[in-house]
C-alpha cells in the first residue's frame, strides 16, 4: 500500500470516532476532495467513507468483546451518529446485530 493511503488510513484511525467528514481528510492531507477520492480508491479499491466505517466496525466489535458497554455507548464511542445507525451498518456486514454478535462471541471464548 502506498503512503499516501496509509496516510489516510492513520488519519481516519486517529480521528474516525469523532464527527467527520471527507472535506476533512482532504485538508488534513493537503489535497481537493476530489483528488483524495481518487487517490484513495485508487490504491485499496474502497472509497474513504466505506474504509472509515470499516474501521469504525473494527472498533465497535472490539469493544463489544471487550465492555459491558451499551450500544449506544459503542456506537457514540466509534463515531456513529445514534445506534440506529450504527446497528445497520453492523447488521449489514456482520449478518447480525451487535447485541448477538456480542452474545455469541463471547460465549465462544469461555
Amino acid at each position: 500500500q502506498s503512503t499516501f493511503a496509509a496516510q489516510v488510513e492513520l488519519y481516519l484511525m486517529e480521528y474516525g470516532s469523532e464527527k467527520m467528514k471527507t472535506e476533512d481528510v482532504a485538508n488534513a492531507m493537503n489535497v481537493s476532495y476530489r483528488t483524495l477520492a481518487r487517490k484513495f480508491k485508487q490504491e485499496t479499491g474502497l472509497s474513504v467513507l466505506e474504509k472509515l466505517c470499516e474501521i469504525r466496525l473494527d472498533k465497535a466489535k472490539k469493544m463489544l468483546l471487550s465492555t459491558d458497554f451499551t450500544i449506544y455507548k459503542i456506537a457514540q464511542s466509534c463515531g456513529f451518529e445514534n445506534e440506529f445507525y450504527f446497528s445497520r451498518h453492523f447488521k449489514g456486514k456482520e449478518g447480525m446485530s451487535p447485541t448477538r454478535y456480542r452474545a455469541q462471541n463471547r460465549i465462544a471464548d469461555l
